[in-house]
């Protein structure tokens, strides 16, 4: 049985989201608050044992529970010499909390010491330093009870490797994790339960960049024949091969060879980029991907479109050129960085670019190849979206890009990866 430390106790209590970030995503982030509170337990734990007035105090005492599974770090432990009573004691930086965050990861501490040292504990002490407070903890059999059932709850969270999704409160404005957890957007964005829901993530799994960038290369001509047909193109397969071989394919528009032969620059950018691990993700690759893939056919390319531009077949509006486009980018660029499942962070990306339209041509190519080269650098096998689903996939956009909700176009690309994954099995 693994061990939990009796921090995850107190993250649990304070927000199960919170205990899933850091101890199942590993992710961690200081603030203030959080750097008030480590200097405190230096203060705190520095020191060796002492007697004083009756009161033998140990310091920073590693107390475990082998019935239990759980294990840490007591700030302090006061023992009576007279009557040999243990009390153990936990600092923290701020102050009382109405609720009993605190208290269980103390009662957790004291199970600890009872089975460790055989004897049993009835109270313990935080002490707060914002108000140099100590306040008794009576180790009742409610606490008792809510502490147990805690822990059976965060083993439960840990063993299953899933990240709760987001709701935000009051109590999420102190915690050092809100720019890494984004309450405020994930709460209203529903794509969140896919980060966690193991399923969802399960599908997506590595297959090394070796094989990533072969299964990518293997499939050029077939992303750019299945990207041309989602924009109408005519070129059948066969002819998609020929004209990559060099061959002129007659019978046909020099836009729409164009637009081949701009797909096909624009894939062999991203695989090249992933195999020289220089693929970013920020707008001067994202311009540069667009230039690409929009030569000769865009209005304009270079930057970012300095007009407004609208979606057939929805009332919805694209943010407008300037400052509302640029913060569109930035949130973008917040969600992939704060994001820290693989599939969420690429699709995620192919459909912010969709639906900010970004560029006055060429954003779903655009955001296709970026989503692309995330999941390649990362040693995942790209993504194609084949024509043969072309209706579901018009009928899944049009209404993703009226309401922002990303679960329907997630779940479908979902399955457009695993037809992918399929074609190399081993």
């Amino acid at each position: 049985m693994e061990t939990i430390p009796l921090s995850a106790l107190q993250h649990y209590a304070f927000c199960p989201r919170q205990c899933a970030l850091i101890h199942n995503e590993q992710l961690w982030a200081a603030n203030l608050l959080t750097v008030q509170g480590d200097l405190l337990h230096e203060r705190v734990d520095a020191g060796e044992p002492e007697t004083r007035k009756g009161i033998h105090y140990e310091r920073s005492v590693h107390v475990y529970s082998l019935a239990l599974g759980i294990g840490g770090i007591l700030d302090l432990l006061e023992i009576e010499t007279a009557s040999g009573i243990m009390r153990p004691v936990e600092y923290k930086r701020g102050r009382p909390k109405k609720d009993n965050w605190d208290k269980i990861q103390l009662c957790a501490q004291a199970f600890c010491l009872e089975e460790m040292r055989n004897t049993t504990i009835t109270e313990g002490a935080l002490w707060y330093g914002q108000t140099r407070h100590r306040e008794i903890v009576p180790f009742d059999a409610a606490l008792r009870t809510e502490t147990q059932t805690i822990i059976a709850e965060v083993r439960e969270l840990l063993e299953s490797g899933r990240t709760p999704p987001a709701h935000y409160a009051k109590h999420c404005k102190s915690c050092s994790l809100i720019d890494l957890c984004q309450p405020q957007l994930l709460s209203k964005d529903r794509s969140a339960i896919y980060i966690a829901n193991p399923r969802s993530r399960g599908f997506m799994k590595s297959v090394g960049k070796e094989k990533a960038l072969y299964i990518a290369r293997r499939m050029h001509p077939d992303f750019v024949f299945n990207m041309a047909q989602l924009e109408g193109n005519p070129y059948t397969f066969p002819e998609v091969q020929t004209t990559l071989s060099g061959i002129t394919v007659g019978g046909h528009k020099i836009s729409d060879q164009t637009q081949i032969l701009n797909i096909a620059a624009g894939w062999s950018e991203v695989i090249r980029q992933a195999a020289t691990n220089t693929f970013v993700v920020n707008k001067e690759n994202f311009i540069h991907i667009n230039t690409l893939i929009a030569k000769d056919e865009a209005l304009a390319v270079g930057d970012f479109r300095d007009g407004q531009v609208g979606i057939s077949g929805t009332d919805y509006r694209p943010p407008r050129a300037g400052t509302e486009l640029e913060n569109a980018f930035l949130q973008l660029l917040q969600h992939y960085q704060q994001t820290p499942d693989i599939a969420i962070k690429a699709f995620g990306v192919f459909l912010d670019t969709a639906r900010a339209q970004f560029f006055y041509d060429g954003n779903k190519r655009t955001g296709q190849l970026m989503m692309n080269g995330i999941l390649l650098s990362a040693g995942y096998a790209p993504m194609v979206i084949f024509a043969d689903t072309q209706l579901e996939y018009n009928h899944k956009m049009l209404p993703f890009y009226q309401s922002g909700n990303k679960d329907e176009m997630i779940a479908f690309l979902q399955r457009q990866y695993e037809r992918v994954l399929n074609k190399f099995q081993d």
